[in-house]
């Protein structure tokens, strides 16, 4: 404080939780400059802040008042949680284990990686913030990674994950390189600079993880390919110098080194700590294990509407060097890795630009599935996904699920499908079905699964009705058994999950790759039905059984769902929200021709 006044000043400090307050008032006398002021507080029977799916991110209000001769001359006003954390590395058969524990409960960590939102940081306003971490929350996301080559987020971002349960992992900004900690003037920067942000951001709930910086170990271990060292520039840094600083200034969250990080003398671990594993071929991820998978991805492109932004019609090929500009991998073969994984898929390289980027996109939906099913089935062996990435700076084709104009990808849509609370998951093994239930509440399950063979008219062949339970936060399996299958070119398996009669997740197993299914054209009806000025209804119904159906509009659009999987004379119902007028409206599938809607 610089002041000429002399008097006493009376401070007030609440705490309330809506229902209840607690308030202290005492009078002090202040000294020029600054005046440190502490008081206690004891909260009876606390409510506490649980992640996305766990509970409710409970958040306390403090309000500080300064008041002088009767008068307020300032305030400041704050909200806070109150959790415990801890991260569980205990040794096991596969090494040890790497679990966040959130108030005593072990958490299964769904999420994603992020990114600045923008190149020119001051065009990302607070709808920005707010529509991404709302869309992670509607993903049934509870953990995002701040990835250490980015930026430390504005207020406004820790705010929303506090208020939407998602727990941050929070790298120190270092990334992909070595830094010259052997400089004095360095390190102190760096040092001023992490005692600020440790003191700004501390008192967020969100934040239970602070990391030393991203990959930067690699040049340690040669995992950049280049030869093992002893050490490597940046040691002193991040496992002297900040492990002290978060010891002072934030004792209450953990603190790891780098990302990857484990116990072995090598890079990127799959047997303790958290890990990278990247593939060409996402199939290859079910050879991966991981105690903790803290980014992995695969390349998509973004929507047409997202395309056309940035190119002209001459453009939009893969060769134009517009495209090859706003291609964001340092693969030297730019392109092939997405056209060679639609071709192993699908059998058939796409030839049209539309199908290109359409079929990318259907193939990292699958990818995410296959993903995401193969490492929770492996629950608490592996315990946590986060892709990367959520978002993008500029519009690029990249590993984003949301690209920069908001439009989720079709691997958003899958993501939120697969990253329910409660799934079950294919397994072929030694000639029979196996199918697991996965539970992520905090309650037991009892429900009914149905299980049917039907081909792509929707003939039944087979049908087993299964009452199933596991109990909370688990997994189990719940069907080993042989199904005969006549024809697995045309036929395959549905599963249906129940509780209380209604379907709350639903599966499919077929036993042939796409390429070798004898899928017939579908003949897909659609009405539509204005419900206001900015939403309307769509009715979908296919006479044969229709994958990967693809809905997208001309603007920015909220699509109740997405990536649909049509049944036989099954209608399914979406329902599209835009701020803007919708004027047209683009329905694609794989086995049947694209239909335009004009509204």
């Amino acid at each position: 404080m610089d002041s000429l006044l002399r008097e006493d000043f009376l401070i007030e400090v609440e705490i309330n939780n809506g229902e209840i307050r607690k308030k202290k008032s005492f009078i002090n006398h202040f000294h020029d400059r600054f005046n440190l002021i502490k008081t206690n507080f004891k909260i009876d029977n606390p409510k506490l802040w649980y992640p996305n799916g766990y509970g409710e991110p409970f958040l306390y209000t403090l309000n500080a008042t300064l008041i002088y001769k009767g008068k307020i001359i300032d305030e400041f006003h704050t909200k806070f949680g109150l959790r415990k954390i801890e991260i569980i590395q205990e040794k096991d058969k596969e090494g040890r284990s790497f679990i966040f524990k959130i108030n005593d409960v072990p958490v299964f960590a769904k999420g994603m990686n992020w990114i600045p939102s923008d190149s020119f940081l001051p065009r990302v306003k607070e709808n920005k913030y707010k529509k991404l971490v709302s869309l992670m929350k509607e993903g049934n996301m509870n953990m995002v990674r701040v990835w250490g080559g980015g930026i430390y987020e504005d207020d406004l971002f820790y705010n929303f994950c506090d208020e939407m349960g998602i727990m941050i992992w929070q790298d120190f900004m270092s990334a992909c390189h070595e830094v010259p900690d052997h400089l004095d003037w360095y390190k102190e920067l760096f040092r001023e600079e992490a005692i600020y942000q440790v003191k700004r951001l501390r008192n967020h709930p969100s934040i239970v993880l602070w990391c030393g910086n991203n990959e930067n170990e690699g040049v340690k271990y040669g995992g950049w390919g280049t030869p093992k060292r002893k050490r490597y520039y940046g040691e002193n840094i991040f496992y002297k110098l900040l492990p002290e600083i978060c010891s002072i200034y934030d004792s209450t969250r953990p603190y790891l080194p780098s990302s990857p990080y484990g116990d072995e003398d090598k890079y990127n671990s799959e047997e303790s700590g958290d890990c990278h594993p990247y593939e060409r071929n996402w199939r290859r991820y079910s050879n991966r294990k991981g105690r903790f998978i803290s980014e992995t991805g695969f390349q998509s492109f973004p929507d047409m509407e997202t395309i056309k932004s940035f190119t002209k019609p001459k453009d939009r090929t893969l060769k134009s060097k517009v495209m090859l500009n706003h291609q964001k991998t340092s693969w030297p073969d730019k392109f092939k890795p997405l056209l060679s994984m639609a071709k192993s898929v699908f059998g058939f390289e796409p030839k049209s630009f539309d199908n290109i980027v359409y079929l990318s996109q259907v193939s990292w939906a699958e990818g995410v599935k296959f993903s995401i099913e193969h490492w929770r089935r492996r629950k608490f062996n592996t315990s946590g996904i986060l892709f990367w990435q959520l978002n993008d700076c500029w519009p690029v084709i990249s590993w984003s699920f949301v690209d920069y104009y908001l439009r989720p990808k079709l691997c958003y849509f899958s993501v939120k499908r697969t990253f329910k609370p409660i799934i079950t998951s294919f397994v072929v093994k030694d000639n029979k079905i196996v199918v697991y239930l996965i539970n992520d509440k905090l309650i037991p399950f009892k429900g009914n699964l149905s299980l049917r063979v039907i081909d792509f008219k929707g003939n039944e062949f087979y049908k087993r009705e299964l009452e199933v339970e596991t109990k909370e936060n688990s997994k189990k399996v719940v069907f080993n058994e042989k199904v005969g299958i006549d024809n697995p070119s045309s036929q395959f398996i549905l599963s249906e999950l129940k509780e209380k009669g209604e379907i709350i997740y639903r599966d499919f197993l077929f036993f042939k790759e796409y390429r070798e299914l004898r899928l017939p054209e579908a003949n897909v009806e659609i009405k539509k039905e204005k419900l206001s000025s900015n939403s309307i209804k769509l009715r979908l119904k296919t006479d044969t059984f229709a994958p990967f159906v693809k809905i997208s509009s001309d603007v920015g659009t909220d699509y109740s769902d997405n990536f649909l999987f049509l049944l036989p004379k099954e209608e399914m119902e979406v329902i599209l929200i835009s701020e803007k007028g919708i004027e047209k409206v683009e329905i694609m599938g794989l086995n049947f021709k694209k239909q335009i809607l004009l509204l």
